[in-house]
C-alpha cells in the first residue's frame, strides 16, 4: 500500500511461505508506486521491488488460496513464476499500464523497463479481475 507517498509493507514472512517454496531468509522492500488509475480501465495497480535472500524460485509456486484478504477464485489469473522477458499472456493484462505508466521516471523504478526483459530475473503477478 502506498499513503502520500510513504510506502508500507504489504508482504509479510507467511506471504512469502506462499511465494518460495522453502522460504526461511529474510527481505526488505526496496521500492514501490501505486498507479492508481493510471491505466485503461482506472484499475488498482501496484508494483513492489522487493530484495529477498533465502527465496527459491519453483515454477508450481506462489500456491495461493486468498491474497490480501481476497480468495483466489477460478477466475483469478495466478501467473507462476517465470523467467522474463514478459510472456503473452502478462503483456495482455498489463501491456497499457506497462506502456502508459513511465516507470523510468520513478526513481526507484528508473531500471524496470531494461529488468523485465533480463532472462536471469524472474516474475510473478495475480490478477483478480478488470479492476484490480
Amino acid at each position: 500500500m502506498v499513503y502520500s507517498e510513504l510506502s508500507f509493507n504489504t508482504l509479510k514472512e507467511c506471504d512469502l511461505q506462499k511465494l518460495f517454496k522453502g522460504y526461511s531468509g529474510s527481505f526488505d522492500k526496496s521500492c514501490s508506486k501505486d498507479f492508481l488509475g493510471r491505466s485503461s480501465k482506472g484499475e488498482l495497480f501496484e508494483i513492489y521491488r522487493y530484495n529477498i535472500k533465502g527465496g527459491v524460485i519453483d515454477n508450481d509456486f506462489p500456491k495461493l488460496t486468498e491474497w490480501e484478504n481476497t480468495e483466489v477464485s477460478n477466475e483469478t489469473i495466478v501467473g507462476k513464476w517465470k523467467n522474463c522477458p514478459l510472456d503473452y499472456q502478462t503483456m495482455k493484462l498489463y501491456k497499457f499500464t506497462l506502456t502508459s505508466n513511465n516507470l523510468d521516471d520513478v526513481k526507484c523504478f528508473s531500471s524496470f523497463n531494461k529488468e523485465i526483459l533480463n532472462p536471469k530475473n524472474y516474475y510473478s503477478f495475480i490478477h483478480f479481475n478488470d479492476l484490480e
